[in-house]
């Protein structure tokens, strides 16, 4: 990138792919930008954080290289798309974010460094947040600290929610529950089950989840409209997740359940039309 271009401190959209972004020591952002879009850019860590400024609209990261701690603090900010390796993730100040896409593209592994709850800390300045994706190992780095019971500020007008979450680990299990039960408002719903590529003994912690769960985790999810759960295996951990769902959702209409593979549909499909529910909902199974 030639050093002229970091003259251009009117700018307001900046999309950058593929490319080496090195700016001059002297650098300190553009004053004025309101969209940063960068798609496989190599850059330093604080060449990133100088460029999210407090007029800062909409930001989108995805798969850049040099980046190892998301800070952001951005008062304006409405729009954040994230997809990439990351050691911490810190949102300041974002009280107006409305829409989230977090994906982490590797396992995390700061377990050892943590002793708060990721959870909490993720969303302690997200009280506005209305469309939310966690996605790749994003659930698991949530879940990593103590996890919170539900989190300090309810999510009071996150209307969906997406998840990619691993049924063979407690963890994952209980902070998907607390985020459905901190999201009072959610509407839709969608859940896809991660699969380890190699067979691996099942966990029966995560297998009697629901068996073990408190009387003070259980709750209602009074606007739940639409659940769609996709590449659904049938084990005992995902048929409990519906069964709990079904009993939870008074206004439920449509869960749609999209089979991992076509072993024992029909043993499958006997069972998720045998759980009782709360509601009239269609329960539709389809196919891989």
């Amino acid at each position: 990138m030639p050093v002229c271009f970091f003259s251009y401190q009117d700018m307001i959209e900046l999309k950058l792919y593929n490319c080496l972004l090195k700016p001059p020591t002297t650098f300190k952002g553009f004053r004025t930008l309101k969209r940063v879009i960068f798609q496989y850019v190599t850059l330093a860590q604080d060449v990133l954080e100088n460029l999210i400024i407090p007029l800062l609209e909409s930001l989108e990261v995805i798969n850049c290289d040099g980046i190892t701690h998301l800070k952001i603090d951005a008062p304006n900010l409405r729009f954040l798309s994230f997809v990439g390796g990351l050691e911490d993730v810190s949102l300041q100040n974002t009280l107006n974010l409305a829409v989230v896409q977090f994906c982490l593209t590797e396992l995390y592994d700061g377990q050892d460094r943590v002793s708060s709850s990721n959870l909490a800390k993720f969303f302690i300045d997200l009280p506005h947040i209305q469309w939310l994706k966690i996605d790749g190992f994003a659930v698991q780095y949530l879940a990593v600290g103590d996890l919170p019971g539900r989190l300090p500020k309810p999510c009071l007008e996150l209307n969906f929610l997406s998840l990619l979450v691993y049924f063979n680990d407690l963890a994952e299990i209980l902070t998907t529950l607390y985020l459905l039960r901190s999201s009072p408002v959610l509407e839709v719903l969608h859940v896809t089950v991660h699969h380890e590529e190699q067979v691996i003994v099942v966990d029966e912690e995560a297998n009697s989840w629901l068996d073990n769960l408190d009387d003070d985790r259980t709750c209602s999810f009074p606007k739940l409209r639409l659940v769609q759960l996709t590449d659904f295996s049938g084990c005992k951990a995902e048929l409990d997740f519906i069964k709990f769902l079904l009993l939870n959702s008074p206004v439920l209409e449509t869960m749609t359940i999209r089979a991992f593979s076509t072993d024992g549909s029909s043993e499958v499909l006997k069972k998720l039309l045998q759980l009782r529910r709360t509601s009239s909902a269609e329960i539709i199974y389809l196919d891989p």
